[in-house]
């Protein structure tokens, strides 16, 4: 695992995230209500053990923040994979795309993009403008999320 920077730790210690915290009940009822949705198409999401400790570590984590980054402006997220069971399809899209299973796990700006986690453990935001990888790991996502620095955009081939 990427090592948390100081400047995520801090906004994360801002909204009572504790390292080393989990709640283990709480994913494995985000797992319950993930794996049980189908969509309108009849699409379910896959669930995999990454997305199961992204949840125990993060979830309902909630970052509201404004101002400038490294390289882009900050942004508010949430690892709230409720907030993003509506995109099964999108998932399986990516999926494809990406040949690995993904797993919504929150959004940014209020669902402006949503927040998505592979069986690797790679971390991507899919938006209007595309595909991005946030980090290769969900730590590696804080980091990038808190700091603002610039997403990594992923191609139609799946490289990036």
């Amino acid at each position: 695992m990427t090592p948390l920077n100081a400047e995520a730790q801090l906004r994360l210690a801002a909204v009572g995230w504790q390292i080393g915290s989990r709640d283990d009940e709480r994913a494995q009822r985000l797992h319950l209500a993930i794996a049980a949705y189908r969509s309108p198409g009849g699409l379910v999401h896959t669930v995999h053990p990454a997305a199961v400790e992204a949840w125990a570590r993060y979830a309902s984590l909630r970052i509201g923040q404004e101002g400038a980054g490294v390289e882009l402006a900050l942004c508010t997220f949430s690892f709230d994979p409720l907030d993003a069971i509506h995109t099964a399809h999108g998932c399986a899209v990516f999926s494809a795309q990406m040949n690995r299973p993904m797993a919504p796990l929150g959004t940014l700006d209020d669902g402006e993009a949503v927040v998505l986690i592979d069986s690797a453990g790679r971390v991507f935001s899919r938006d209007h403008t595309g595909d991005w990888l946030l980090g290769i790991d969900v730590d590696a996502a804080v980091n990038t999320l808190t700091s603002g620095t610039a997403f990594i955009r992923v191609k139609e081939n799946g490289t990036y």
